[in-house]
């Protein structure tokens, strides 16, 4: 590491930063991420600064630069408020060029965000950012060219990052048109950009090389600023990669590339924290920097990391993703079973899933993955352990499947039996389960109801869609006078109780409502669907036939979800 009096710190605005600065945001850097209310909250907070006449200043943290002598220097943290600001700035001017105010608009582009190159008289952007979103930042924000939005490509061919970048634009201008309501002169708008430029302060550091540049980072996030998982460990990776740091940053691009292409959530760290503990141990997310930082010390171990969480981010987005393309050498069933899994919501099995995809045969990941469906209702009906218990032990029988300590489903199940309820415990807890879920009580009913009706796969359901079939409780929410044998206190013990819900089509439930069991029951005996057509067997509906029909309900629930 170069000497630390390399080092520079000082307090400076970050317009004049913008003003004065040649700016460049890497490759490795992730794109534009900053959504509606980062950007809303930053330019009220500034504004709120400025009305209040005591404060002079508006603190806006931390930014990390490494400075490069003969070219741009590389912006290491804080590219989201330079691209904001710089957003805004844009919109600034562009309020005296719909105007026509030239000379102001003129002297606002080439003062904070363009220069003109002498010798090739081409406009030189303050701000450069990554490659996957500059072209479209120079040409939609600095050009100002709102052809740009179909010349430029379609809505479908924009990244996630270029639509933010539109929704940034869209709202600095809505906020620059609200302060000039009461001033079509544009005056307040050169108080906004001498407080950007003098008052809106931000700790500059600039670094002359990445080993500094990670450390300050790493460092910063020690003393309590806001950083996240992800930049964390990114940088750590690149400080461990020296001269390698061009293979990790490819690694790490291609990673978060696949991962954001299927979701508009930041899902890296929880893809980090499965992936982790598929390999290496049940780690709790505000512990993953320091597990990783405490186990990846050398620059083999970084780049080894780097490819396999490169490698298996297409595993994960498969394991979230039904419709996914890795599924298209599998059967339909296969695909299916994934979606429940989904729909279901045990996030924790996810460790189990990545090292069996990653190890089994296609036969055999089939195999595993319509029994995890299994698995996770057993679960979810039980209630008797704690979510970081079977979060470990899904953990624990990971790693063996990618030790290949264990080879097939059949050893899975035997590995995870401690947990999972086997049949006599799993009869005994269903047929006390409750489910405050709609959505999950609805699967669980369909499911039954396609054994009931002997289909070969019952757990397979052809739709969970509450437009097409509601979820019905027999005794109500909220009773009327009809109900009167049943106490209050019971309404709320057994009103989610399996045994008191059943399925009936969407316009049929709505008229059944809160009627007393008598009406209901004629609507019952008429229904197509089996589960619903037995309630009419009952004369009455109470506590004693809340639990003997959800008795009954328990033998098929080991039928339709067998181990």
């Amino acid at each position: 590491m170069s000497s630390l009096s390399q080092i520079s710190i000082q307090l400076e605005g970050i317009g004049l930063a913008l003003k004065t600065k040649k700016l460049a945001v890497p490759t490795y850097q992730r794109s534009y991420s900053w959504e509606e209310k980062n950007i809303t909250d930053l330019f009220e907070d500034i504004q709120l600064a400025m009305l209040n006449k005591k404060e002079q200043e508006y603190f806006l943290g931390s930014i990390v630069i490494k400075n490069n002598q003969s070219e741009r220097s590389e912006v290491v943290d804080g590219q989201q408020r330079l691209a904001s600001i710089s957003i805004l700035i844009a919109s600034i001017r562009n309020y005296f060029d719909r105007r026509g105010v030239n000379r102001k608009a003129n002297k606002i582009n080439e003062e904070f965000l363009f220069s003109t190159n002498l010798r090739t008289e081409e406009e030189d952007p303050h701000l450069i950012l990554n490659e996957s979103d500059n072209d479209f930042y120079i040409n939609y924000i600095l050009k100002n060219d709102e052809n740009y939005l179909t010349t430029g490509g379609t809505k479908s061919s924009r990244s996630l990052s270029n639509d933010r970048i539109v929704t940034a634009k869209y709202l600095a201008e809505n906020f620059v048109n609200s302060l000039t309501n009461k001033d079509s002169t544009g005056t307040i708008l050169f108080d906004w950009l001498e407080f950007l430029e003098k008052g809106v302060k931000v700790i500059w550091v600039e670094v002359p090389d990445y080993s500094n540049a990670f450390v300050i980072f790493e460092t910063l996030n020690d003393r309590g600023l806001d950083l996240a998982i992800s930049d964390l460990l990114k940088n750590y990776l690149f400080h461990k990669a020296d001269n390698r740091l061009n293979e990790v940053q490819k690694n790490w691009n291609s990673m978060t590339g696949v991962l954001e292409s299927i979701s508009n959530d930041s899902i890296i760290v929880p893809y980090l924290k499965y992936y982790w503990s598929s390999s290496e141990g049940s780690v709790r997310e505000k512990e993953l920097y320091l597990q990783i930082k405490s186990n990846i010390k050398t620059q083999q171990k970084a780049i080894t990391f780097s490819k396999s969480i490169c490698t298996e981010a297409i595993n994960y987005s498969a394991i979230i993703h039904s419709d996914h393309e890795l599924w298209s050498k599998f059967d339909i069933k296969t695909r299916e079973h994934v979606k429940i899994i989904n729909e279901l919501g045990m996030v924790q099995i996810r460790p189990l899933l990545l090292s069996v995809i990653n190890t089994f045969d296609e036969t055999e990941i089939s195999r595993f993955i319509k029994k995890c469906v299994s698995i996770i209702v057993r679960l979810l009906i039980s209630r008797s352990l704690s979510s970081g218990i079977f979060e470990k032990q899904f953990s624990d029988t990971a790693i063996k499947v990618r030790n290949l300590k264990i080879t097939d489903t059949k050893n899975v199940l035997k590995d995870l039996s401690n947990i999972v309820p086997q049949d006599t415990q799993f009869n005994e807890d269903f047929s006390s389960a409750f489910v405050s879920k709609a959505r999950i009580a609805r699967y669980y009913l369909i499911a039954l109801e396609n054994t009931k009706k002997g289909a070969k796969d019952p757990e397979l359901i052809p739709s969970s869609d509450p437009d097409i079939l509601n979820l019905e409780h027999i005794l109500p929410k909220n009773p009327s006078k009809a109900w009167n044998n049943i106490k209050e206190e019971e309404v709320k013990s057994f009103y989610n109780r399996l045994g008191n819900l059943t399925l009936l089509g969407k316009e049929i439930n709505k008229l059944v409502g809160n009627s007393s069991f008598s009406e209901k029951k004629n609507v019952y005996k008429d229904s197509s669907i089996f589960i619903t057509k037995d309630i009419a067997k009952y004369s009455d509906w109470g506590i004693d036939e809340i639990k003997k029909r959800q008795l009954d309900l328990s033998a098929l629930a080991i039928k339709t979800w067998p181990l």
